[in-house]
């Protein structure tokens, strides 16, 4: 089962190594993520969700930072071909979004 939950991409908050909301894996289809920076350093954060021992599908910490970093790596060094592929991708849903009105 995937979490349906706000998932934290916040690779420098020390307390990611148990908190679900960094670790779980995120469905394939959509989901939701923190779009600021959510940890205050010397702080406890607020939305931190310790992962329970029955909680079987967690990701390995290395390979979320690693993710994370790529991915925001992508997002600095946007090349013009990739800027292209993206906007006939984002020209295809919103043709399928229009038609489902």
């Amino acid at each position: 089962m995937t979490p349906d939950i706000t998932m934290c991409v916040d690779c420098g908050c020390p307390q990611r190594v148990t908190c679900y909301r960094y670790r779980a894996i995120p469905t394939s289809q959509w989901q939701s993520i923190f779009a600021a920076k959510i940890y205050n350093m010397g702080e406890d954060c607020k939305y931190y969700w310790a992962i329970e021992e029955d909680e079987c599908r967690i990701r390995e910490v290395e390979e979320i930072d690693k993710a994370v970093a790529e991915s925001f790596k992508r997002m600095i060094l946007r090349d013009p071909e990739t800027l292209e592929k993206d906007k006939e991708e984002k020209g295809k849903l919103d043709s399928l979004d229009s038609s489902n009105l």
